[in-house]
């Protein structure tokens, strides 16, 4: 089955599972998840490029970083990502990590070879209603189209999951939609950050800034970023360190 087929299928089984069905996700989880999620609404999706070669060095630097996610050691998880240069892959090979049992070995050594296994396994949190996996799926698949890529991101944001709520906020304000001054919008994002998705203060901080059906409030933007920073996201903080960021400083 096809990626594209196979989220159809689990979007025409949406109402059969729930976010507490999928278990509690430790710490690492919820980590990995801030990063994936952040990295992707900056980059956008799905993700263009050719990953590059795997060199012995490329694959000694990834399975230290998936050694060290699995272990709980998450704080080199937005520099695995800027750096692994092997494409999409890597998001999945970060949220495989975050969701291994720690009893095991943690080791990742010969990822490489081990690739078809660990997308199997992918597969399985995919098919099993892991809400980050099926989000995550959705927003790399390249062959899905936007309306079905949508149409998982709304399911997902109905069941209360954070970052697919987000994720809808900013494909909505993409689109040119006015959703900015809907109360629901701004809803959806505070409840997100409640869960403690940090990519939905970045978004709110945009909403701020550019005036996106509210009054622009230089303030309550930098305000925003200056918490998602914090809380670790890179877009945030490159943000702040860039020329437009400047505009933030003694704010």
């Amino acid at each position: 089955m096809t990626s594209q087929a196979a989220l159809r299928v689990l979007f025409a089984l949406f109402t059969a599972f729930s976010l507490a069905g999928c278990g509690t996700p430790d710490e690492r989880s919820f980590v990995i998840e801030n990063v994936i999620f952040d990295t992707l609404l900056a980059s956008g999706y799905p993700l263009p490029g050719t990953p590059a070669a795997i060199t012995p060095a490329r694959q000694e630097m990834v399975a230290r970083g998936l050694t060290a996610i699995c272990q709980g050691q998450t704080e080199g998880a937005a520099a695995l990502l800027a750096d692994a240069g092997i494409g999409k892959g890597i998001y999945q090979l970060l949220l495989i990590a975050a969701k291994a049992n720690r009893q095991g070995s943690c080791d990742y050594s010969q990822w490489p070879e081990k690739q078809a296994f660990l997308g199997e396994r992918f597969k399985q949190l995919v098919g099993s209603g892991d809400a980050p996996s099926v989000l995550l799926a959705a927003l790399l698949d390249e062959q899905l189209p936007a309306k079905e890529r949508e149409a998982v991101v709304q399911a997902l944001a109905d069941q209360g999951y954070g970052h697919a709520r987000t994720v809808l906020v900013a494909q909505l304000l993409q689109a040119g939609g006015n959703i900015a001054g809907q109360e629901k919008a701004r809803a959806l994002l505070l409840e997100a950050i409640k869960q403690g998705a940090v990519p939905a203060h970045v978004v709110l901080a945009r909403i701020y800034r550019d005036g996106l059906g509210v009054t622009p409030d230089v303030g309550k933007a930098c305000a925003s970023w200056r918490e998602a920073a914090r809380l670790g996201a890179m877009s945030a903080k490159n943000y702040l360190a860039s020329a437009s960021g400047q505009a933030c400083a003694g704010k």
